[in-house]
């Protein structure tokens, strides 16, 4: 089965307290928890008009910080849904959590550093028949997200996100592999950004990858490749980051 809740709190420990959580990583080991007792999986429909609202990656030392936010319009009778999150790369993540906010009217997605509502997470060995969502393949090994209904209906914003952070080892290499959605054509893509020790990355990379093809899609500072509002994509294909080393 799977762990228990408590993702947050070992994202925390791992994030230095500096002014934002994304460039500043802390060394810490990850400790086992007991296993946890069965738990009802909720399976709900997701909210309609999910975008991939912002995907933020801050290199820091050996480590990386993925932070993805999905978005959809407020629901007037919001219900409980459960959302898989396949396991990017490299590796599984020593850490992972997940959080419910408001989305400013002014802006796509909630500010980089603002905080939400810790929804309950856990590791699974792939994703369970009531996930309504998977970002990534069902098959493989990843973790279960539950979105409460009371926590979406406290929000008062026409826009509410869930904002997924999932801390990495790196290997010799600035790469990172995260998941996208589940089906192919046109997807609602926001923001991309990337920084190394706390600063912006002006020669990183990014690329829609898959089984067959590796198709560059813009980022700050790159006008010349396509835009990442609208983008073309095809089934089963995630975002591949670069960060070249100095």
């Amino acid at each position: 089965m799977g762990r228990p809740a408590g993702g947050a709190t070992r994202v925390s420990r791992l994030l230095a307290a500096t002014a934002t959580a994304a460039v500043m990583l802390l060394a810490r080991p990850r400790s086992k928890p007991p296993a946890p007792p069965a738990r009802t999986v909720p399976s709900s429909p997701a909210p309609a008009g999910l975008s991939v609202a912002r995907i933020d990656v801050a290199f820091r030392g050996e480590r990386a910080l993925v932070t993805t936010d999905l978005t959809w319009p407020r629901r007037v009778a919001p219900e409980s849904f459960t959302l898989f999150v396949a396991h990017g790369a490299p590796g599984s993540p020593r850490a992972f959590d997940a959080e419910l906010l408001a989305v400013p009217s002014t802006a796509f997605s909630p500010p980089l550093g603002a905080r939400g509502a810790a929804q309950e997470t856990w590791d699974r060995a792939s994703a369970p028949e009531e996930a309504a969502l998977s970002l990534g393949p069902r098959s493989a090994a990843g973790q279960i997200v539950v979105v409460e209904r009371d926590a979406e209906a406290a929000l008062s914003s026409a826009q509410t996100a869930l904002r997924l952070r999932a801390v990495y080892e790196l290997t010799s290499r600035r790469d990172v592999l995260t998941r996208l959605g589940p089906s192919d054509g046109l997807l609602a893509l926001g923001p991309i950004t990337v920084s190394v020790d706390g600063a912006p990355a002006p020669h990183a990379r990014a690329a829609l990858c898959g089984v067959d093809r590796h198709a560059a899609v813009a980022l700050p500072g790159q006008p010349t490749l396509p835009s990442p509002a609208r983008v073309e994509r095809r089934a089963g294909e995630s975002l591949c980051v670069h960060a070249d080393r100095q």
